[in-house]
């Protein structure tokens, strides 16, 4: 009997409902778990891939829970995996996109990242997740909490909410919050790179 069940996408509470039903499946999932933990431990990128043990914690000026803005790309790259795809911005400049992650790192023109677009689901701020929640109410949770106005551009079914001193940016389409985007703060014209 295998387990092919697995991998046709069904959901992890019903996987773990049916596996510790029995005593057999409650062994396979122990034994997974302590595998998986050990792995873990030793590989970063696995970790981040499978989602175990990885925040999704914006932080303000600084990068993205254990990721620093002002990574180089290729320690960005020993610190989650390969991307899946490589694009390049109007500058030519790298953009790394992870699809587990739902994230694409923007690098800039010293190697270094600089942005970060997430539409990741379990992406945080303040301990709040905010994807797929109702726009006008995270923009107006977001204004008091960041204590900043933002600015509105209006594309039709998609809009852009922009915190321009956090250097932050909400997407939406039609009135459901999409993606987040956010960068490392300035100095003047330099950029600000802290813990990297």
């Amino acid at each position: 009997m295998g387990y092919s069940f697995i991998t046709e996408g069904w959901p992890l509470s019903i996987l773990i409902r049916h596996l510790t039903k029995t005593s057999i499946g409650r062994f396979l999932l122990s034994h997974f778990l302590q595998s998986a933990a050990k792995n873990c431990a030793s590989k970063p990128p696995l970790r981040l891939a499978l989602g175990i043990g990885i925040g999704m914690e914006l932080k303000f000026g600084i990068g993205l829970d254990n990721i620093s803005f002002g990574i180089k790309q290729n320690s960005l790259i020993d610190l989650i995996g390969e991307p899946d795809k490589i694009d390049t911005d109007n500058d030519e400049l790298p953009l790394l996109q992870y699809n587990k992650l739902k994230c694409t790192f923007w690098m800039d023109d010293s190697d270094r990242l600089h942005w970060i677009q997430c539409s990741n689901p379990s992406l945080m701020i303040q301990d709040i997740k905010i994807i797929g929640l109702d726009v006008l109410n995270v923009i107006s949770k977001l204004s008091l909490l960041i204590e900043s106005s933002y600015e509105l551009e209006d594309y039709g079914s998609m809009e852009s909410y922009s915190f321009s001193e956090q250097e932050l940016e909400i997407q939406s389409q039609y009135g459901i919050v999409t993606a987040v985007c956010f960068g490392h703060y300035w100095n003047d014209d330099e950029p600000l790179y802290t813990n990297a």
